[in-house]
């Protein structure tokens, strides 16, 4: 390897194995050299001035790389959501420009901003990418509410944001409408669903009361709703946790209601009027 490949292979080995036509410029090749590498397949060009050295398998990440280095932006809105392991995107990479310095590519969805404070950047697997904060404000733009709400939760629960200090700015979609919310199951979501829909208070899912975690909880109504469906008491362990949890909830003070997944299945109106009880809504 000569010492313009070395240098070259140094820059993509930092950057998940690809490199700009700026970066190449700057290592020493010339336009028309870059053009030959290319035709030759020593580069594959990803995106619009950025490519995969050497061969075209980058994974996701280099293909996170190329679109930052194609744009001149940063990762956001669903692929830094996926970045930061909150919500799964396998769609086109999605950068974030401020409009002075707008670079458009093919194969790239481009959001354009008026302010992207240096606090709202940073970076992660060295990738530049919004900071989990700004990554939610502007999944709001993109995502239903049920689907934001999960984002949000995921991003509480692993410790990426505090909902309590999350401000939306002005002229923004609000973030969160309601308690966020972290799910596990088609049934935990089956139940979000219906309680959004039936537009009662949003409770906080999978949320950790009293060091115990239970399925449904309304905080401002010390209410808290376990899920059961046919695999929740695979074994006597179990069936005997849910009691006793149960007993130290109710002995502080919190009202405890069960719901089992066929009950939710055949009889929804009990199951919305017992909610509504609870809440102290009837």
């Amino acid at each position: 390897m000569d010492p313009l490949e070395a240098r070259i292979a140094r820059v993509a080995g930092r950057q998940h194995g690809v490199v700009s036509r700026r970066q190449l410029r700057a290592l020493g090749l010339s336009g028309d050299q870059v053009d030959r590498w290319t035709a030759r397949g020593r580069l594959h060009r990803l995106f619009r001035c950025a490519y995969a050295v050497g061969h075209a398998q980058v994974g996701v990440l280099g293909i996170a790389m190329a679109a930052v280095l194609s744009t001149g932006g940063v990762l956001s809105h669903r692929s830094a959501a996926a970045l930061w392991d909150i919500r799964r995107h396998t769609g086109v990479p999605e950068v974030l420009i401020r409009r002075a310095s707008a670079r458009r590519a093919n194969g790239i969805r481009v959001h354009v901003t008026r302010s992207l404070p240096p606090g709202d950047v940073t970076t992660l697997h060295g990738i530049p990418v919004t900071a989990p904060a700004r990554t939610v404000i502007d999944l709001a733009d993109v995502l239903a509410p049920s689907a934001l709400r999960r984002a949000v939760g995921r991003a509480v629960r692993a410790e990426l944001i505090d909902p309590l200090t999350l401000r939306t700015p002005p002229g923004r979609r609000k973030v969160v409408h309601g308690a966020p919310v972290f799910t596990r199951s088609l049934f935990e979501d089956r139940f979000e669903r219906a309680v959004v829909r039936w537009g009662l208070p949003a409770p906080m899912m999978n949320a950790i009361v009293l060091g115990m975690e239970v399925d449904a909880f309304w905080p401002d109504h010390a209410l808290v709703v376990e899920l059961d469906h046919p695999h929740t008491h695979f074994n006597l362990e179990a069936f005997e946790w849910d009691r006793v949890k149960q007993e130290r909830l109710e002995e502080a003070g919190l009202r405890v209601r069960r719901v089992t997944e066929h009950r939710f299945r055949t009889r929804p109106h009990d199951v919305r009027a017992a909610l509504e009880r609870g809440l102290g809504l009837r």
